[in-house]
């Protein structure tokens, strides 16, 4: 699970106890900081924990803040000064260099407009969402903080701003977010009022396709859902696809390669891996997949298959585009040395992220600028 699958199935324990708890989510950073505005950790009145914001040296400070707002049952704005050198001495001890601006939000029983219940709203959605938060207002009209407006995946907009126009001004903004993929933080200024306003963009789960069900493929499946990723995998052999060989997939399903066209859903976020090892059915499953939008296919096996294969696809009479075959990754993973199908796994992991942030997967200490 994903730290946002860790907050809401925390939460769903502590409801069904009626432990009262808390949000606290970073809403703005100024410098460095280790995490980036939208992390958040859960915190129950006990001081359980789900999801985290800090290398462990904020959470016991946060804590203490948690229970004046529970205590007082309203959101409130705080915020972590990393820049000063005596912070490592005297503060948190982050060492990170930056300003970090925490929202801290008692989570309601009625959680219909709160944060958890989009959050949980977003989480249910296949396409992406934005959730807007009001953090900071000043001025006679100001808004409450922590009002909200959720947009979701289909459209609808759901909003606890009183000012309309306001709310329209946010609205809009959300819009471009969703557009530009990228969360941001927004000012709005009135004659009566001033808002500071988080907007976060909530992606829906990867969802992962895996041809082949074979025991290699066990450590792959293991990984992707530590990442919270939507996880099915295929076999045309009824001795591999067994769903209890692969207990944190989503589905286990058993295809011939003729219903590979029919019976699997392909989006433009799907991202596959063919690992099959049996030739006809790797052609039938990348024809399959360079013709529809997926936007990642990794064929493990040397570049050898890869030419087989396309020699194959070009003698059925399909020749894939340049912008099909830019998304086909073979061999596939991260150049680690991996041997044992565990390091493979990290290897195909580490590709299909770094692919995802449109990052080039070298070392950290290489990369000119901030590493976020």
């Amino acid at each position: 699970m994903n730290d946002l699958q860790k907050i809401l199935h925390r939460y769903d324990e502590l409801r069904l106890t009626g432990e009262p708890c808390a949000l606290a989510t970073i809403v703005s950073i100024r410098g460095s900081a280790y995490r980036r505005p939208g992390a958040r950790i859960l915190f129950s009145s006990s001081g359980r924990e789900a999801g985290f914001v800090s290398a462990a040296c904020m959470e016991a400070d946060l804590f203490g803040k948690v229970k004046n707002v529970l205590a007082g049952s309203k959101p409130a704005l705080f915020s972590y000064d990393t820049t000063a050198p005596e912070d490592l001495i005297f503060g948190v001890g982050q060492g990170c260099g930056g300003v970090v601006e925490f929202l801290i939000e008692p989570v309601l029983k009625d959680k219909a407009e709160s944060t958890v219940g989009f959050l949980e709203a977003a989480a249910g959605q296949r396409e992406p969402c934005a959730l807007a938060t009001v953090y900071q207002s000043t001025g006679s009209e100001r808004e409450a903080i922590g009002a909200k407006i959720f947009l979701s995946g289909n459209g609808i907009i759901t909003t606890s701003l009183t000012q309309p126009d306001l709310a329209e001004n946010i609205t809009r903004d959300m819009q471009e977010a969703l557009h530009l993929g990228q969360s941001t933080t927004k000012q709005y200024h009135s004659s009566a009022s001033t808002a500071d306003v988080f907007i976060e963009i909530i992606l829906p789960p990867v969802p992962l396709l895996v041809f082949g069900a074979t025991p290699e493929v066990r450590p792959l499946v293991r990984m992707a859902a530590e990442l919270g990723w939507n996880i099915t995998v295929v076999d045309h052999r009824s001795a591999y696809a067994v769903k209890k060989d692969f207990p944190e997939a989503d589905s286990v399903l058993l295809l011939s390669p003729a219903q590979y066209g029919t019976h699997l859903r392909l989006t433009p976020e799907t991202v596959a891996v063919i690992m099959i090892h049996q030739f006809a059915a790797e052609a039938a499953a990348l024809r399959t997949l360079l013709s529809s939008p997926a936007r990642y296919i990794g064929l493990l096996g040397p570049k050898s298959k890869r030419d087989l294969l396309f020699r194959q696809l070009a003698e059925e009479g399909f020749i894939p585009s340049k912008e099909q075959s830019d998304k086909f990754f073979n061999p596939v993973g991260l150049d680690i040395g991996a041997e044992t199908s565990e390091e493979i796994a990290a290897s195909i992991i580490s590709e299909i992220q770094a692919f995802l942030k449109n990052r080039s997967g070298g070392y950290l200490r290489n990369r000119k600028g901030p590493i976020h």
